[in-house]
């Protein structure tokens, strides 16, 4: 029996005090003041329908909501590496699914999306709060999210499947039954701690601080579905060789540990390699080692780096896992529109991390159980009458770390050489963020990339104002300006990126309570200031920075790394 398909919404005063509860599903729609009135309504439609599906938009503020802490332990609490994603309510057919990670948007885009209004938007805003507004404002945010549940079960149910408890697991069950169709097997430790090392995020940083006038935007399209697909990619589990120190070949889909050398040539100007520093990814000039994917290191020496190979591996077996996959949804997407075109654009972006997966994970478990463990965790809480702790298991069989670390390399390069370009063409550029460039002058690119992996003209703003990774305003040709801030709501970005400060509510989630013993869900007033700095960079004539400048002549970091790889291939070894 397929379950019952529901959305639930709640309203609060703020200070972790429900005010209002709505159900809908398929029958009937149902609202109540108390909690316990609304999760005895629940139970009983689950024992009416023998199995019920609730969805939420923003689930762990509703769950607690709706279980407070007196009775959130009667929920198996199901976290991400860090986050929640879904839950199950221990002894009733009940388990709960978050819009939010399947379209990461809040309620008002996603009844947008969708073509349903939300209503009493700016009930908040100052003016006068009455039940009648709370319960309108309640039942569409409810419509919204069940809407939002009931089409992502078609367009899953369209490429037969159901949607799981995430965007990403959903895509993946999708290549993995449809496209891919063969076993995946976990690589070799070591293979496994050499891609880790090289997985690096894409490339962010600003080139200049200031306001800059007459900027002109572009952005790569498809930029991770394409380096999915431009090559083959490499076999994690199949037959492989080693290289030795020396090596001068390099195999664009190898993974080397090296020493490397940033300190001449062209390679200075605009460097290549990532590095982890105190501050963040870097692209830094100077000296180090590391592990890297073996198509960023050809584009290092190709603009005059230097590297010398310490060891590495090459895999020997070819497969393109993902062409199938990606034009299914190309198709798809070019033939959509609205929410359609949007879940098809987030499935073609959300399956390359998926391989890139961790053993970690959140565990929330009634202390009853946790008191009979023979071995518990050196480091726990306990919160709500359950033991929270973090746990390092061994990655998923999927969770080859190979397949991800060449895709964001590959995007790394194609962004790369897409900056190279632009200088040579007299342009200046101010910033880039994974696929995207803002400059100044030269290159003009087309309105329409002619393929995936091609950059594209978004625009050109009359004014740019940047301050940091993730922290930049543009204005239009209108003088409207965009604020754009990481962590920051959007009525406070423009006082923080003017000052460097900015102040708001929140609310206390759910582990951020288990950790200070604050009630959650209780907003409260907190501070963002901008702590990271630029006057430790050197400048250039023309105001821009320049790279950050690493001497790290023996990396103990990397060295101690490799010899736990040392270790792991004497364990495969000995096993034969």
């Amino acid at each position: 029996m397929k379950a019952s398909i529901a959305a639930l919404d709640s309203e609060d005063d703020g200070q972790g005090n429900p005010l209002l509860f709505v159900l809908v599903d398929e029958k009937s729609q149902t609202w109540s003041r108390e909690r316990h009135v609304m999760l005895e309504k629940i139970a009983q439609r689950a024992a009416d329908r023998g199995e019920l599906e609730i969805w939420c938009t923003n689930l762990e503020y509703d769950l607690l909501n709706l279980f407070g802490v007196e009775r959130i332990a009667e929920l198996q609490l199901i976290f991400g590496k860090s986050y929640l994603i879904a839950a199950k309510w221990r002894g009733h057919k009940v388990r709960f699914k978050d819009t939010v990670r399947h379209l990461p948007i809040g309620v008002e885009a996603l009844g947008e999306l969708l073509g349903l209004k939300k209503r009493e938007a700016r009930l908040f805003d100052g003016g006068q709060v009455t039940f009648e507004k709370l319960k309108r404002r309640c039942i569409r945010d409810t419509a919204i999210t069940r809407r939002a549940a009931l089409k992502l079960h078609e367009l899953y149910g369209e490429l037969g499947a159901e949607p799981k408890l995430t965007l990403a697991s959903s895509a993946y069950h999708v290549w993995a039954a449809k496209y891919w169709k063969r076993e995946v097997r976990r690589p070799l430790y070591e293979h496994w701690l050499a891609a880790f090392e090289a997985y690096f995020g894409g490339r962010t940083e600003p080139f200049a601080i200031g306001e800059f006038e007459g900027v002109q935007a572009c952005d790569a399209s498809s930029m991770f579905p394409w380096a999915m697909t431009t090559r083959p990619m490499p076999l994690p589990w199949g037959r492989f060789r080693r290289v030795g120190a020396g090596s001068e070949s390099i195999d664009p889909e190898g993974f080397y540990r090296v020493s490397v050398r940033a300190d001449g040539g062209p390679v200075t100007t605009l460097p290549v390699l990532p590095y982890r520093s105190q501050d963040g990814l870097v692209f830094p000039t100077g000296r180090w080692q590391g592990w890297y994917a073996g198509c960023e290191l050809l584009r290092h020496v190709e603009l005059g780096g230097q590297v010398r190979v310490l060891e590495g591996f090459e895999f020997l077996e070819r497969v393109r896992p993902f062409d199938g996959y990606i034009k299914a949804m190309f198709e798809r997407k070019k033939r959509s529109t609205g929410a359609r075109r949007l879940f098809y654009k987030l499935m073609l972006n959300a399956l390359y991390g998926k391989f890139g997966q961790r053993g970690e994970r959140v565990i929330a478990m009634p202390l009853g159980r946790f008191s009979r463990l023979k071995s518990q965790p050196a480091n726990f809480r306990v919160w709500a009458g359950m033991a929270m702790f973090s746990v390092k298991g061994t990655p998923p069989p999927w969770g080859n770390m190979v397949w991800s670390a060449i895709t964001t390399a590959r995007s790394r390069v194609r962004l790369h050489q897409e900056l190279t370009q632009l200088i040579e063409n007299g342009a200046r550029p101010l910033y880039c963020d994974t696929d995207g460039v803002l400059y100044l002058g030269g290159k003009t690119h087309p309105i329409k990339a002619a393929a995936p992996g091609e950059f594209e003209f978004r625009g050109t703003y009359r004014c740019a104002i940047i301050k940091a990774k993730k922290e930049y305003a543009l204005q239009d040709s209108k003088g409207l300006w965009s604020f754009y801030a990481k962590g920051v709501p959007l009525t406070e970005r423009e006082t923080y990126l003017k000052t460097g400060e900015a102040e708001f509510r929140r609310p206390v989630k759910l582990r951020e309570s288990a950790r200070s013993g604050d009630a959650p869900n209780v907003w409260r007033a907190v501070r963002k200031t901008r702590h990271v700095t630029f006057d430790h960079r050197g400048r250039r004539a023309d105001g821009s920075l320049a790279p950050v400048q690493v001497d790290e002549r023996s990396n103990q970091r990397s060295r101690s790394e490799n010899n736990g790889q040392r270790a792991a291939r004497r364990k495969h070894q000995a096993l034969g």
